[in-house]
């Protein structure tokens, strides 16, 4: 499966045999946003404590939320967390349900851009949090079927290099498959290179291995 990194993990611990065969994806650039209403009160991460906050529990979001709660000196604890997706949190923001949420910067900034939110805190500005997206396979599956393994990540590493040398294509494509915001998705891959290279590098396990810890 490709997927974000914590999915994987979690049901690795969870004791099913899951290994991991590459990274999807390893960004240094871009995270999640913390985003409130344009009109919202709330300025500050600490400004959150006792306040809804919606974020889907498990996921990289919910990681780069912890982390930026510690290093205000708070914890997920200290806010009401709301397990909502996107479709749900979007329009709670808006009625004045909730009072933040915590989403992809390009989810989120479908909201920012139109001016109908905007963010309290971008994770993108502590690049040391980011966490690279794997590529995981059911270890029977993998014992069993040796050659589609390896034939999937021939095609993602063809696709990786195809991707870097068709930045516009790979971008309106990326636009046009995933609803994200353009302006959002040009910022994260600012410098044209899309950082989908599925090769276990040290720092990306190293990367990995810390997470566990979440």
């Amino acid at each position: 499966t490709y997927t974000g990194n914590n999915p994987a993990l979690r049901v690795a611990a969870s004791g099913a045999d899951v290994k991991l065969i590459g990274l999807s994806s390893y960004l240094k650039s871009g995270g999640s946003y913390v985003i409130v209403k344009n009109d919202s009160p709330l300025k500050t991460l600490q400004d959150l404590k006792g306040k809804k906050v919606a974020y889907l529990t498990g996921t990289v979001r919910h990681s780069n939320f912890s982390k930026a709660l510690n290093s205000v000196g708070l914890t997920t604890a200290d806010v009401e967390g709301l397990n909502l997706p996107f479709e749900a949190s979007g329009p709670a923001l808006l009625r004045g349900d909730i009072d933040a949420i915590v989403e992809t910067d390009s989810t989120a900034a479908k909201l920012v851009d139109t001016g109908e939110a905007r963010v309290l805190f971008d994770t993108g500005t502590h690049p040391e949090w980011n966490v690279p997206n794997v590529i995981s396979v059911n270890g029977a599956f993998a014992a069993k079927y040796p050659d589609l393994v390896k034939r999937l990540l021939k095609v993602d590493i063809e696709i990786s290099r195809w991707a870097d040398a068709h930045p516009e294509e790979t971008i309106k494509t990326f636009v046009e498959a995933t609803k994200s915001s353009e302006k959002s998705v040009r910022k994260t891959y600012a410098d044209g290179v899309f950082h989908q290279d599925p090769k276990l590098t040290d720092d990306a396990i190293a990367a990995l291995k810390g997470e566990e810890k979440f």
